[in-house]
């Protein structure tokens, strides 16, 4: 089975409850729209300079739609997650 272009979102916090609260609320919404996942995978965890370690967490979007860009936008997530997205 051949997997049609998509994204994969990075998503990064300093607390894992608040990352998973985070992941859950973007599988939500990514499924909403019809399409579909592969993950969420463990990222390895960064220990910062500062001693913080930072969790992370990957998702693969597989067959987004235009709803998916656009729910994805429109989604508000915790200030101390970061979400980066990338080109699949």
């Amino acid at each position: 089975m051949s997997e049609k272009q998509g994204f994969m979102i990075i998503v990064t916090a300093e607390d894992h409850k608040i990352i998973d609260i985070a992941m859950n609320d973007l599988l939500k919404t990514i499924h909403s729209t019809g399409a579909t996942t592969k993950g969420p995978i463990l990222g390895k965890n960064i220990k910062l300079e500062s001693g913080i370690l930072l969790h992370t967490r990957k998702l693969k979007v597989i067959n987004p739609t235009a709803e998916t860009t656009t729910a994805l936008s429109d989604m508000s997530i915790p200030k101390d997650v970061r979400c980066k997205i990338i080109k699949a």
